[in-house]
């Protein structure tokens, strides 16, 4: 029997695959159910890894602009000075734009 716009598509699955659990005559539904689900998911990851990768790209330039950010700090602030020391030491501002990008 021709079924129009459709192809057959035969499959070998173990005994105990879970497919079996289900009556017959609903096992060729429920296994392109099972096929369409499947194949979604494997979009659905695919979108989420090239997510991961630009947020990990995002937080690797955060982290960059940190340490440029404690730099200036630790050159123009007087951080790491002992409590109680006077003197006063003016941030180079060209370094302190500098460290936000």
């Amino acid at each position: 029997m021709k079924r129009e716009g459709l192809r057959r598509l035969e499959l070998w699955l173990p005994v105990d695959h879970p497919l079996w659990r289900y009556p017959s005559g609903t096992r060729a539904r429920t296994a392109v159910t099972m096929l369409d689900a499947g194949m979604l998911s494997v979009q659905i990851l695919a979108r989420l890894e090239e997510r991961m990768d630009r947020l990990a790209e995002q937080i690797a330039g955060l982290a960059e602009r940190i340490i440029r950010i404690e730099e200036a700090l630790k050159q123009g602030s007087g951080i790491g000075k002992g409590v109680g020391d006077d003197s006063k030491v003016m941030p180079d501002p060209g370094a302190w734009l500098d460290a936000w990008g």
